[in-house]
């Protein structure tokens, strides 16, 4: 079995690569489901839209996963709260792209978090921090 030090570093190391694979593969996944393609003819306005779209996505990605790590479900609401005010005027511009884009992340997002869990629970017998 193991010692407690090195329980405590394979906890830590467990949810780095949780985040980490999160953060890794969010993106990719988004644009498959929502059919995106790399742009290299868009213009300044849509490349910049598309580049805060993706900091908020990686947000997105970090509080869905630390709440669920957390045991914080209730606290997923606050993403969808923050998310509908910040990206208001672009979803009313194309609802689909948006709304498809955010649910894609955070469903994603969701399922990384309770995999980390799951592994953390096989390998440490502790789920969460």
């Amino acid at each position: 079995m193991f010692h407690l030090e090195e329980m405590t570093y394979l906890k830590v190391g467990i949810i780095i690569a949780g985040y980490a694979l999160t953060m890794l593969l969010s993106g990719f996944v988004v644009r498959v489901f929502i059919g995106l393609k790399s742009g290299g003819d868009l213009d300044s306005d849509e490349r910049a839209r598309r580049n805060l779209g993706r900091v908020i996505g990686k947000c997105e990605n970090f509080l869905a996963v630390t709440f669920i790590l957390a045991g914080e479900i209730t606290g997923l609401a606050l993403i969808f709260a923050a998310k509908s005010i910040i990206r208001k005027g672009d979803v009313e511009r194309d609802p689909t792209y948006y709304l498809g884009g955010t649910l894609v992340n955070f469903c994603f997002s969701v399922l990384m978090g309770y995999a980390t869990r799951l592994v953390l629970f096989y390998f440490t017998g502790v789920q969460g921090f």
